[in-house]
């Protein structure tokens, strides 16, 4: 039976339908939805195979306005908001961030400025103090534990990808200048002049609309690792050599920079599927959208030819960089989740799944080759 295929394809990216067609037709892929723009024109509007709003449904064909968890675009759109408050003159990005957020001064960090923020400078990917259960939705506790926090390694001596605080880090910052959460400002400020189908922050009357993600999750931690019973259920040894196979065995060590990054709080597998995880802002991980609608948000400052709607950063006030934001060495080489997205010579990687049976906690693993929104 013929996969189910729509959308657009300007003439010039055949190829690209061509692809996609044979991803979904081979079973690469359940389904998906891949779109971009050239010059603030959509070129590319492709959507196809199934998806389930709820385990108990199957093979219902993804549809134009299917809502994905796209995981770290999310930090785009997050950053697209700091760059709108620079733009209104309401954040410097060489102030410190102390300056907004009295609190994060703790621990040392009294002279970070902001850009570090945002160039994964600042040296905190990970919350040192132990987080209690639930916390992953709690925007204040989680602001507390990384003000808290000392830097795993001299602010802008290295850089190194903050999986999740990123979020809360620039978040907070924004939330201090504008009073609104990250996810309001978003929706008011870019996604509704924009219609831009992208949420931070998910409303249940989205629901029915959302894929379900499923497979390709990371090791789980040890039952001691988790605060239960030593030696009960002990987590399978890794056998990947190289660095992804060092990445699996950080994440199951807690004494790891990378295990806390992702674990502290821990996150349930699954969760990225309940109403708690879709209702929560989480700034660097979990927009939900359509494939077209970042590059809707991402319009902004683009002349559109047909008519597109844009809000301009204002090209009145160009100001170059007083320094590289990041030219320095990467802190996380061992981990190669973090060191494929954070050494600048290096292509992203995107986010698939792998077999469900594998599934161990909430975060995907990057691996090559794969342009999968959901599995």
């Amino acid at each position: 039976m013929a996969v189910p295929i729509d959308g657009y394809c300007d003439t010039r990216f055949s190829r690209v339908r061509e692809i996609f067609t044979r991803r979904m037709e081979d079973g690469c892929e359940v389904g998906a939805a891949i779109a971009f723009t050239l010059n603030g024109d959509p070129v590319v509007d492709l959507w196809g195979g199934y998806y389930a709003d709820t385990p108990e449904q199957n093979g219902r064909e993804w549809q134009r306005e299917t809502l994905v968890n796209v995981y770290s675009t999310t930090k785009g759109m997050t950053a697209l908001c700091a760059h709108r408050l620079v733009e209104q003159g309401r954040l410097d990005l060489d102030a410190r961030v102390a300056e907004y957020w009295p609190e994060f001064a703790q621990a040392g960090k009294a002279e970070v400025p902001v850009r570090w923020l945002l160039s994964h400078q600042v040296g905190l990917p990970a919350i040192r103090p132990d987080m209690p259960k639930g916390s992953f939705y709690d925007w204040q506790a989680m602001c507390e534990g990384i003000a808290e926090s000392e830097p795993w390694w001299p602010p802008g001596s290295k850089h190194g990808y903050h999986p999740v605080t990123f979020g809360h880090l620039v978040g907070e910052v924004i939330r201090r200048i504008d009073g609104l959460s990250v996810g309001q400002l978003f929706r008011e400020d870019i996604a509704e002049p924009l219609e831009a189908d992208f949420h931070i922050g998910l409303a249940e009357e989205h629901d029915a609309r959302v894929s379900r993600m499923i497979g390709g999750l990371v090791p789980r931690r040890s039952k001691a690792a988790q605060g239960q019973e030593a030696g009960v259920d002990e987590t399978e040894a890794v056998q990947d050599s190289g660095p992804m196979g060092d990445f699996m065995r950080d994440m199951t060590d807690p004494k790891t920079m990378v295990e806390r990054a992702f674990n502290n709080p821990w996150l349930e597998a699954g969760a990225v599927n309940t109403r708690d995880w879709r209702a929560a802002e989480i700034p660097a991980a979990n927009g939900h959208g359509t494939a077209r609608s970042p590059a809707a948000a991402r319009s902004t400052g683009c002349a559109s030819s047909k008519g597109s709607r844009s809000i301009a950063l204002a090209p009145s006030r160009p100001r170059a960089p007083t320094r590289p934001s990041a030219r320095c060495p990467c802190a996380t080489d061992r981990a190669s989740c973090f060191a494929a997205i954070s050494r600048p010579s290096r292509p992203t990687r995107t986010l698939s799944a792998i077999p469900a049976q594998a599934a161990r906690s909430a975060w995907p693993i990057p691996t090559p080759g794969s342009a999968s929104a959901s599995r």
